[in-house]
């Protein structure tokens, strides 16, 4: 039985329900303890082998200890990226975990994230793909507009890119 999150359900108990075996057992309405919240986040840190998408305090808040807390959108990317999850198990997190919309590939951030999810990319060079788009995009805009007007001054209706 996969989780099925519930508006009135936290992320919490989606990674719980993602990273405990054993929580299929446990109802949507029943609570989960201190220990089932530690071992579906000590189960969590081994997968990420090393990896840390966030500090530690804030890993432990999105499993319910030590407070509450849920990732981000981005910081949702940073923890598939890290523990190498597929494009689909991404779309869970946001979808489910989150609710929110999946992947937005209009998003240039997110385009780079999903190309890293599919190759297998690590944080740091998503982070510098990025940067290298955010710092040409101005460039390539000026380019893109100037043929435009170009050809526009001509009377034809190409576009070039």
């Amino acid at each position: 039985m996969k989780y099925q999150r519930k508006s009135n359900q936290g992320f919490d108990r989606f990674l719980i329900h993602e990273w405990l075996e054993s929580c299929e057992e446990i109802s949507a309405t029943e609570e989960c303890g201190k220990e089932i919240r530690k071992q579906a986040y000590q189960a969590f840190r081994k997968a990420a082998k090393g990896e840390k998408p966030a500090d530690l305090h804030t890993m432990r808040r999105w499993f319910g200890l030590d407070g509450i807390s849920s990732p981000n959108r981005e910081m949702v990317f940073h923890i598939a990226i890290s523990l190498k999850l597929s494009v689909e198990k991404t779309q869970e997190y946001l979808r489910k975990g989150l609710l929110l919309p999946g992947i937005q590939v209009n998003d240039h951030r997110e385009f780079v994230y999903l190309y890293a999810i599919e190759h297998q990319l690590d944080w740091q060079m998503c982070q510098e793909m990025i940067v290298f788009y955010e710092k040409h995009l101005p460039e390539m805009h000026a380019k893109i507009v100037g043929v435009l007007r170009c050809d526009s001054s001509s009377g034809t209706k190409r576009i070039f890119i």
